[in-house]
Parts: C-alpha cells; structure tokens; sequence
C-alpha cells in the first residue's frame, strides 16, 4: 500500500534500487506480475509500464550506503520523537507529510558554478522547492478555538524536535568518517557547503561557495574563506566569512563524487610517535608501520 501511495503521487518509478530482503524480493514478484497483467490490457505500447528493481550485492549493506545513510538519519530521529508521542493517525500522517518536505528540500549539489542556487530532490521531481507551509495558527470559529490551538502547538513543536534531531544526525553524516587507515578528501575552492549554525529555522539549508583554503603543514585543508549573501533589502550582496573545516558540511553529491578519489595527504599522530620512544628497537621497528598510518579526518 505504501508502493501504491508513493506511485500515485510521484508516479511509476523507472527502477527501484534496495537490498536482498525476502519482503523486497516477494514485493517485486507480485509487483512484476500485476503489471505484466496489466501490459497486456492496454493495447498502446506507449502506455505500458515499464519497472526494473535492482538489488545490492548480497551480505554487503554498504553497497546501498547512498540511501542506507539518509533512512537511519531518519529513522533514528523520528523514533526519539515520535516513540512516545500521543497523536491521532490524521497528526501522524500530517507530521510525516512535513518531515518529507524537510528531507525532499535538502540541498543535493550546486546548480552551477557561480551562484549560491542548489538542485534538491523536489526540484528534481517536481521542478520546484516544495517550501514547506509556514505555521502560523490563524482563529478559526468553529469547535473549541483553544484545544484546536493546543493540538496544532502540539503537532508543531513534534515537527521542530524532529527538525533538530535530525539535523543532529544528517549533517555530521556529511563529514566523511573513514577508518583510522583511510584517505579523506580535501575541500576544494569553488565546493559548495552547508555553514554549521546554532538555531537554525526549520527548513533553512544556509550554503557558502569556498573561495579560498587555508592549509596546515601536512597539507590537509584547515579552515575556509566563504562567501555568504548579505543580509538586509535592497539586491543581494555577498560578504566573506573564515570558518573551520569542522563547521561546514560537503553536498551529498560532492561527497559521492569524491569517494574513490581526489583524496588528502595523512597526517600522522605525532604524539603517539614520541610517547613509544622510550620502546625497545624491535618493538617500534614491529609498530612503526601501524603508527603512521594514522592520520585525522576533518
């Protein structure tokens, strides 16, 4: 049923990507099977569905890691928020309906090279922003006006927790976090970012262009130059900022770009070096090779 509600609101999908559950692998049976029945009645061609469904490659999660990541950084919030909460089926759907807004609204990558504009997932479904709705309780003249309030403040503030927690899980998400034997990727000049900010409104995805990299000794990219538009009326302006590479986020799609490539020089834990001097020749000559292999990934 939910297949069904997504199909007739974003349409037939083209391919479906997940892992090897049996639920998924019977959904595709009986799914495959409805519409060959259903091909078979429609006498245009053009009209015929056209469905592949394309799984990852067995006992290995992390080939799906492109969505895996975005479902717990979901899943997880949602939980915390709405494990104990009180709400008809009607507020349920309605919260959920806003949180897909959120998460379709996110911004994805730059739409060009000289601007500020991002490509999300609803421009890319629906050719605009969704622009969740703005809340604001305006009086109404029937039932109670007072539990209507409560119940609408209630819903709301469900809204903003998952907003916050959320953001909590998505954001550091994009901060690569490999093996303590792993490469990182640098930032590069002209990266599009998301700005770390404290309270950040709900919905509001604040992006900066790196015009510039302030690296340290080992090479690796420390804190950034960034241009932000101005506050205020009248045309939009720009003004440059320093932040550190701990308090910017990388697009989703930089970050997928980058991962089998364009890496970063290791940086080599210095103090654990000198803390095994004292060690006897052979030891350090055994653990030499382990130690600096470990570097810190911004």
């Amino acid at each position: 049923m939910a297949f069904k509600r997504m199909i007739n609101t974003r349409g037939m999908p083209q391919t479906m990507f997940s892992d090897n559950a049996k639920t998924f692998k019977r959904a595709e049976k009986e799914l495959m099977e409805t519409i060959q029945m259903a091909n078979q009645k429609l006498k245009n061609a053009a009209d015929t569905y056209k469905f592949a469904w394309k799984y990852s490659t067995e006992l290995a999660p992390h080939m799906g890691g492109v969505w895996e990541r975005l479902v717990k950084s979901i899943k997880v919030p949602l939980r915390k928020v709405l494990g104990q909460a009180l709400v008809t089926y009607t507020e349920l759907i309605t919260i959920c309906k806003e949180i897909e807004g959120q998460v379709n609204d996110r911004p994805l990558a730059a739409a060009s090279e000289d601007t500020l504009q991002v490509i999300t997932p609803s421009l890319l479904i629906l050719g605009r922003k969704i622009r969740p709705w703005v809340d604001k309780f305006s009086e109404t003249t029937f039932a109670q006006p007072q539990d209507i309030r409560e119940r609408w403040k209630y819903r709301n503030q469900l809204t903003q927790q998952f907003w916050n927690a959320w953001k909590k899980t998505y954001l550091p998400s994009l901060q690569q976090r490999h093996k303590w034997y792993s490469k990182c990727p640098n930032i590069k000049i002209g990266d599009l970012v998301l700005i770390e900010k404290e309270n950040i409104k709900r919905n509001d995805w604040p992006v900066a262009r790196v015009q510039q990299v302030v690296t340290g000794r080992d090479g690796l990219v420390r804190s950034l130059h960034l241009r932000i538009p101005s506050k205020g009326p009248g045309p939009t302006t720009h003004k440059i900022v320093t932040r550190s590479v701990h308090n910017v986020f990388p697009l989703e799609a930089t970050i997928e770009s980058r991962h089998d490539h364009d890496v970063g020089q290791p940086i080599v834990n210095k103090r654990l070096l000198q803390s095994t001097a004292g060690t006897s020749p052979k030891k350090r000559q055994k653990d030499a090779p382990s130690r600096q292999r470990i570097h810190f990934c911004p």
